[in-house]
């Protein structure tokens, strides 16, 4: 990824017209046909075209007999790399006895996964071909985003969660898998950057595109940001999730990176690293101080060079270990797992530990080789890790921030609908089933082994190992079981990870897609949906305590009975398991302050009732039906207490769940220059570690059947900025956007929306909401949970602060 470059420029035009006149005159000499010579040139042209089309290109860069070499790596380059540049790997990996095959990925696969898999399959297919001749190990080098590009695709379809034809040949490839090697990754760019990172520094002082091109490019990133929002919403867990899924197969990783590294940043990679050592991975961290990105073994070419070594020939001993062990399963007469989902051989673990290369790696966190040493952050949310020493923030992978078009499109509503139940981004299943991947069970590995045929019971154990933090309270409160549904979210996670913390058990139920990243190691995963009653039962059994924060947030959608599926449907479904679960004592239900409608200009308590004339949104109409439906069994003796946090705000994800920390990255980067409207509005903030001690006091002191408020000072976006601009120092916003303009451009994209069936970038709805008061008070939660909100401007310059510690703004 790291060298984007324009596919057709005045250079390459000059090397191709000098190329093909080059050719000519070899063929007149040489008494070739002139005509095969420019079908070679023709041939030549389509094959570097189809580079830069969907999907990409592959090659051997190196394919001796299998019976003379050791195996195959197999080469994801970043974007636009060239093949000169790549000869130098190609060359390395050679040296030391393997084939390689190369993969040229065209970037636009980052946003189109479709192509990506369309490669994926050529890729594996390649493979199947040479593996059914003769089995060696494989290794899979990616460089930048080639990970993302294409190599998670193929993981997804040997692991079976992609459908795909030749599954059993695939399988062969999973079998010879004996290592990864990520040289500046994995990173994601698309959930990080969204389509700006075409115009990151790195990649413009690499690349150097025409001026034209990147004003271009400047000029469409913010529209095209809103466009891809919801698939890079769901990309990004898929990939991650990915990625750490190949945990399972037991085999060793090689990481390197750069501190000098702004294009992938080194915390991230440290993250990723942190994580697979957490799942119990071989994993080894080689990290410098100065070479630029997929720059490593131009400036440190003998380290390199050792570490590669190192891990091949590990890879060797590995692969040897996995076949071992099948020719003893074959005598035992031990069919490979029909039933259960397996873990790779363990025996690759003492072969880990008893091979000559890598010795003596303990997976300490001083393991990495580099002068200076870093520090890890065990179970704490994977999105800020709090740096102890500074007592600021570190920024990690955050999903994509919008600017301009993005908040007249997704954040005007979610300035307005909070996402205050996490999970928002929950999707109804077409099919209503969930994929599970392959393995053999083995004590090594910390995920159990569980039986397909309940496909809905997957469930991870994470290692029992108890974390530093907390441990005096586990003592007291492990008899406890928590279940917390929505847990991937900006609220749910900073929920579970409190819980955790206070020494309680901990049960998330969350779908397979979902970003579980931030959870600490030792909460237990249950794989499932509330819209799935059998997989909401399975995750409630035992519980004592559910927190149902799980819901569909959208600002529009052209079926609207989705949300009453996933809103009503998923409470049903809730308060059944609850009823059904004799052991839960307690059922917290995260609602809406849209349940109790808007106040009309007074400030209103829990006593509210939604008049029900008309609603804003169909989001709101299914949030009044589920309070209804909530209330109702309350009065039937299910014990419920229901909450209703105001916008949440706080240091953390800068998503769409973190509406506040969104909108200021916009306003200070200058790509929000004006208010959104006249400051008519009116809504209550809710600080995010406010909120979640509202919930932990609710469940504490919290009367069965009461309401509480979990809100904040009342405020108008408009007071938002002009504080952020008093406590930074710097210039207010000068004009304001009418919201009549907005709205006018939100039926245009409805109608839009219905032509093309995508989304629209802003629906009328969101403008209604805007034209309306939402003013709480939240004296009875004061009162009885002692829930003691912060002043506003408090927790502004908690989220400046943090913004900026993390390079988000600048000021």
């Amino acid at each position: 990824m790291g060298e984007f470059q324009i596919p057709f420029s005045m250079p390459r035009v000059v090397d191709k017209a000098t190329d093909l006149i080059r050719k000519v005159g070899e063929a007149i000499t040489n008494r070739k046909c002139f005509s095969s010579v420019l079908r070679s040139s023709k041939e030549e042209r389509l094959r570097r075209r189809r580079m830069w089309g969907f999907g990409g290109r592959y090659y051997w860069g190196r394919k001796v007999s299998s019976e003379k070499a050791d195996g195959i790596v197999v080469v994801f380059a970043w974007m636009s790399s060239e093949e000169k540049h790549l000869m130098k790997y190609v060359d390395l990996y050679s040296s030391v006895g393997w084939n390689s095959l190369v993969c040229h990925s065209q970037f636009l696969n980052m946003f189109f996964p479709e192509k990506a898999t369309i490669l994926a399959v050529d890729i594996l297919n390649e493979l199947v071909e040479v593996l059914k001749i003769r089995h060696c190990p494989i290794v899979f080098a990616s460089f930048s985003g080639g990970a993302k590009a294409c190599m998670y695709k193929i993981l997804q379809i040997i692991n079976g969660s992609s459908e795909a034809h030749n599954m059993d040949d695939y399988q062969l490839v999973r079998e010879c898998i004996s290592g990864y090697i990520y040289d500046s990754s994995p990173v994601d760019f698309t959930s990080d950057l969204g389509v700006r990172f075409l115009l990151h520094p790195t990649v413009l002082k690499v690349s150097h595109p025409p001026r034209f091109a990147s004003w271009v490019a400047n000029g469409i990133a913010s529209g095209l940001d809103s466009l891809f929002l919801s698939r890079f919403e769901s990309q990004r867990a898929e990939y991650w999730q990915t990625l750490y899924s190949t945990i399972n197969m037991q085999v060793p990783y090689l990481i390197l990176c750069s501190e000098n590294d702004d294009l992938a940043p080194f915390q991230v990679i440290s993250n990723f690293f942190q994580r697979l050592k957490d799942l119990g991975g071989d994993v080894k961290l080689l990290k410098w101080s100065d070479s630029p990105h997929v720059g490593h073994l131009r400036h440190h070419p003998i380290d390199y060079k050792a570490a590669i070594t190192e891990i091949l020939g590990k890879a060797v001993a590995t692969y040897r270990c996995k076949s071992s062990r099948q020719v003893e399963d074959e005598k035992l007469g031990i069919e490979g797992a029909k039933d259960e989902i397996t873990d790779p051989f363990s025996e690759s673990r003492k072969a880990a530990t008893t091979s000559t290369s890598f010795q003596g790696f303990a997976l300490a966190p001083s393991d990495s080789l580099s002068s200076s040493s870093t520090e890890y952050y065990v179970g704490k949310d994977m999105d800020t890790i709090a740096d102890e020493r500074k007592g600021g923030y570190i920024h990690l992978p955050s999903r994509p921030s919008i600017n301009a078009h993005g908040l007249l499109s997704q954040i005007l509503f979610d300035v307005c609908v909070p996402k205050n139940v996490e999970d928002w981004d929950i999707r109804l299943n077409s099919k209503n089933a969930l994929s599970t991947g392959t393995g053999k069970h083995v004590p090594f590995n910390p995920i159990k082994c569980i039986r397909r045929s309940s496909p809905w019971q997957v469930k991870e154990s994470r290692k029992s190992v108890e974390r530093a933090h907390g441990n005096s309270s586990r003592v007291e409160s492990s008899t406890m079981k928590i279940l917390v549904t929505g847990a991937s979210g900006f609220l749910g996670g900073r929920l579970c990870d409190a819980l955790f913390r206070q020494g309680y058990s901990v049960r998330v139920l969350v779908r397979t897609t979902s970003d579980i990243s931030s959870l600490s190691p030792d909460i237990e995963i249950f794989h499932g949906d509330i819209t799935n009653y059998a997989s909401l039962l399975a995750a409630c059994s035992s519980c004592t305590i559910v927190f149902h924060l799980a819901a569909l947030v959208e600002p529009w959608l052209p079926d609207p009975s989705k949300f009453f599926n996933v809103n009503v449907g998923g409470l049903k479904n809730v308060l059944a398991a609850v009823k059904e679960t004799r052991t839960v004592e307690k059922l917290l239900y995260t609602s809406s302050f849209f349940a109790l409608g808007p106040t009309d200009g007074g400030v209103a308590d829990e006593n509210q009732v939604h008049h029900e004339k008309y609603f804003c949104t169909e989001y709101e109409k299914s949030k009044v039906a589920a309070d209804k439906i909530a209330v109702q069994a309350a009065s039937e003796g299910v014990p419920i207490v229901l909450l209703y946090p105001g916008v949440i705000y706080g240091p953390g994800k800068v998503t769409a769940g973190n509406v506040v920390a969104r909108m200021l990255v916009e306003r200070f980067s200058g790509r929000l220059p004006g208010y959104i409207g006249y400051g008519s509005d009116k809504f209550s903030f809710s600080h995010v570690e406010d909120v979640v001690e509202g919930h932990i006091s609710a469940m504490k002191k919290g009367q069965v059947g009461s309401r509480y408020l979990l809100t904040g000072e009342n405020a108008s976006f408009n007071h938002v900025f002009d504080m952020a601009a008093a406590i930074t120092d710097t210039k207010k916003p000068v004009f304001s956007i009418p919201l009549w303009v907005i709205e006018v451009y939100g039926w245009l994209s409805v109608l839009f929306s219905r032509i093309t069936g995508k989304l629209p970038l802003i629906s009328p709805p969101t403008v209604h909401v805007l034209r309306q008061r939402w003013e709480y008070s939240c004296d009875k939660a004061t009162s009885e949970l002692d829930y003691r909100p912060r002043r506003l401007k408090e927790g502004l310059a908690e989220v400046l602060l943090w913004l900026k510690n993390s390079n988000l703004i600048k000021y």
